[in-house]
Formats: structure tokens, C-alpha cells, sequence
């Protein structure tokens, strides 16, 4: 039968903790970094798509306006996402709600051609 030594010095229980606590946080931030570069990847793929599109109806002055519209409005959830994340960041101590509806319907707009392909496939 072997034996096992005990070391004599053992890690401080609170240094340990906070090694944890550390180790956590950057874990939480690595995740949160994710999110919001997911989160604004969609809305800079939806004006390069418009970008595109706009180019493409050059000589139509209503599809070029109707698409200047969208990528305003792709341009006010890039600000609106970086706005909250500062907030966040600042850890505000009045904390404000979000209206998801106004961003799930400029969602839909511009991802429209791509739902309907989607449903006329299926």
C-alpha cells in the first residue's frame, strides 16, 4: 500500500478564491465579446447587402432611397448595441429597458428576400 505526503504548505484558501473569481470573470467577458460581435456582424452584413443592392438599382432613385432607409436603420442598431454595451460596461445604476420589437422588425426587413426564399423552399 502506498503512502501520500501532505505537503506541509498548502495553497492559501482565498488566494485559490480569488484565482477562481479571476479566472471567471475573464471567462464571462471572453463570452460576452462573442455575443456582441455576433450581434453587430448581422447588422454589417445587412449594409453590405444593401450597399450591393443600392449599387445595383443605381438608376432607380425610390429602391435607392427605400434602401438608404434600411441601412440607416442598420446603422441605429450598430449604435444602439455599442450604446448598451456601454452601458453595461459602465455598470449604470439606472438601468433602461430595451424596446426589441423596433429591432426584430428592421430585422425582418432587411432579411425579408431570404425568409420568403427559405419558405417558398421548404
Amino acid at each position: 500500500m502506498a503512502e501520500f505526503a501532505i505537503p506541509d504548505s498548502q495553497p492559501d484558501l482565498s488566494s485559490l478564491l480569488e484565482v477562481l473569481r479571476a479566472s471567471e470573470e475573464r471567462g464571462v467577458a471572453g463570452l460576452l465579446a462573442l455575443e456582441l460581435m455576433h450581434e453587430i456582424r448581422n447588422p454589417l452584413e445587412a449594409l453590405s447587402n444593401l450597399i450591393f443592392l443600392t449599387n445595383l438599382e443605381s438608376d432607380n432613385p425610390d429602391k435607392v432611397r427605400q434602401y438608404m432607409r434600411l441601412a440607416e436603420e442598420q446603422i441605429r442598431t450598430v449604435a444602439e448595441i455599442t450604446g448598451y454595451t456601454l452601458g453595461f460596461v459602465r455598470a449604470s445604476e439606472d438601468p433602461q429597458s430595451v424596446e426589441l420589437v423596433p429591432i426584430a422588425e428592421a430585422a425582418l426587413r432587411v432579411h425579408q428576400r431570404a425568409i420568403e426564399k427559405k419558405t417558398c423552399d421548404s
